[in-house]
C-alpha cells in the first residue's frame, strides 16, 4: 500500500521578514524556519509548500526563497523528494566527542 504524502504544513504564516534590517531576507526566512522546527511547530516530515508559494506569501522574490532552501538543506534542516517537494529532515543525534580510552 503507497503512503499518501502529508499536507503542508501552514506555520509559515508566522514568519514575518523585514526588509529594511540589516540581515539579508534570504537568512531571515532560512533563519524563522530553522526556529519553527527547534520549537516544534515543524516537524520531521512535515512538506513544506513550494518556493513559489512561500515567494509569493512572503512577498519576496523566488531567488530569495531558493537561497533560503539551500541554507536549510546544506545544514540539514530540509531535505528535497525529487517531485514531491521539500521536507522537515528528522534531528541526527548529536555527535559525541572523541574520547581516548586510558585503561
Amino acid at each position: 500500500m503507497q503512503q499518501q504524502p502529508k499536507p503542508q504544513v501552514n506555520a509559515l504564516g508566522t514568519i514575518s521578514l523585514d526588509p529594511d534590517h540589516p540581515i539579508p531576507l534570504y537568512y531571515q526566512l532560512s533563519m524563522q524556519i530553522e526556529g519553527l522546527v527547534n520549537t516544534k511547530q515543524l516537524m520531521p516530515e512535515d512538506r513544506l509548500p513550494g518556493q513559489s508559494a512561500i515567494a509569493k506569501q512572503l512577498a519576496v522574490s523566488l531567488s530569495t526563497v531558493r537561497r533560503a532552501m539551500e541554507c536549510l538543506y546544506q545544514d540539514k534542516i530540509v531535505y528535497i523528494k525529487r517531485g514531491k517537494g521539500t521536507f522537515i529532515s528528522a534531528k541526527e543525534p548529536a555527535e559525541q566527542p572523541f574520547t581516548a580510552n586510558t585503561d
